[in-house]
């Protein structure tokens, strides 16, 4: 018997009476990827569906197809076999109703299988982020591993390198000791020898010296003293020590003034100075200049001396009675002020004043100052003297002439009278 799908049930047809069992019908519902089909045994017409579901199931025709299909297993798998009566063998209405019910089931599955897919989709990209993320942490892991290992071979090499410098240097330094000991005790050697040499020169040359006469050890000593200073002030010592006047006057000067190629000592000065006086004889051409040293050495402390003010003034008398110009200036000065280590003497004073201009020249940087004392002397009166302005006229004209200013303003005065 064909089903007929086209077929509306008529608008006043009245409810079917229930059918006898020569209506009933066997109907086997199959739903698969494509279609789903209701048979009679006879005749099967497909539906087409919209989606791909695969079920197969027979149901009761008679039993509420929407209670079916929602009920907690809606996958039967298992064929029954109903009777149920077909009023006029009109299916349509279960037709429609089975396609609508089957529709609402594709789309509910379609929406599972759709989140099932997103699910997936999101486990899925979960896992491809984890994996990503793991991928990344390996990544760093092995990064940081290779960082770190460069670093520990950095740090490796750097104190290979440190050691290997430090045991460079230590070597350096070893062999640097090594060298500066073996310098040294070479150098201690030469010396040793160079001493040991000199010594022996030194004796060699204390005999040859100790044969000469004093005249020829100053004459030595003289012409050794550039060359070997030390050995050639000791020859002179000698001489000076034997009685040779003329090398305690080199040893006096030198020590006082740094004169003669002798190192200034100035308190080494005064015992030559004394030896000289006790070896020179009256005929010395220095003797005054000696005296002269023994006066300024004792008024002033100087040489060596301790101060001594009585024989300050005795060797500076001495220096002078043997025409010390120097000494006569020294003089002037000191009686005229009366202070010091002189007793105030304008006599005396002008004495030598006197003696001074008479035997002084220009080359004696007090010469013009006596001068022009003397001018003022004689144009004041002073010490003594009547006033007598020809000689005062002369010695300030004198005075004025070697530059002293003082002078040419007196004789300025002097002409306005």
């Amino acid at each position: 018997m064909a089903l007929d799908f086209n077929t509306q049930p008529a608008a006043s047809a009245q409810q079917p009476e229930p059918a006898s069992q020569s209506d009933m019908a066997y109907v086997t519902i199959r739903v698969d990827a494509d279609a789903f089909m209701l048979c009679d045994g006879e005749y099967m017409e497909d539906i087409q569906l919209k989606a791909g579901i695969i079920k197969k199931m027979q149901l009761p025709i008679g039993q509420h197809l929407l209670e079916f299909i929602n009920s907690d297993n809606p996958d039967i798998k298992v064929e029954k076999q109903v009777d149920f009566p077909l009023p006029n063998r009109n299916y349509l209405v279960l037709v429609n109703e089975l396609k609508a019910l089957v529709d609402k089931r594709v789309a509910q599955l379609e929406q599972q299988r759709m989140e099932e897919e997103a699910e997936r989709k999101r486990k899925a990209e979960e896992a491809a982020r984890k994996k990503a993320e793991e991928v990344a942490e390996r990544k760093r892991k092995a990064e940081e591993a290779e960082r770190k290992r460069k670093a520990e071979e950095a740090e490796r090499k750097r104190k290979a390198e440190e050691a290997a410098r430090k045991k460079a240097e230590e070597e350096a330094k070893r062999k640097r000791l090594e060298e500066e000991a073996a310098r040294k005790k070479a150098e201690e050697e030469a010396e040793k020898k160079r001493k040991a040499e000199e010594a022996a020169r030194k004796k060699a040359e204390e005999e040859r010296v100790k044969k000469m006469t004093p005249s020829q050890k100053f004459k030595e000593g003289k012409k050794i003293l550039e060359d070997d200073y030390d050995w050639g002030l000791e020859v002179i010592k000698i001489a000076s020590n034997e009685g040779l006047a003329e090398a305690s006057k080199f040893l006096a000067f030198g020590f006082a003034g740094g004169e003669n190629g002798i190192k200034k000592q100035e308190s080494l000065a005064y015992d030559y100075f004394l030896a000289f006086l006790k070896q020179a004889d009256n005929n010395d051409k220095d003797l005054g200049k000696v005296y002269f040293k023994l006066g300024y050495g004792y008024q002033y402390g100087e040489f060596g001396a301790s101060k001594n003010f009585e024989k300050s003034v005795k060797y500076y008398e001495q220096a002078a009675k043997l025409g010390y110009v120097e000494a006569l200036a020294e003089l002037a000065f000191g009686y005229d002020d009366g202070d010091g280590c002189f007793p105030k003497d304008e006599e005396k004073a002008l004495k030598y004043y006197l003696e001074f201009a008479a035997k002084g020249n220009e080359t004696y940087a007090s010469y013009k100052v006596v001068l022009f004392i003397l001018g003022t002397i004689y144009f004041f009166e002073l010490n003594g003297v009547e006033r007598d302005k020809q000689k005062a006229f002369s010695y300030y004209k004198k005075s004025a002439e070697l530059g002293y200013q003082r002078a040419k303003y007196c004789l300025i005065a002097m002409g306005s009278e």
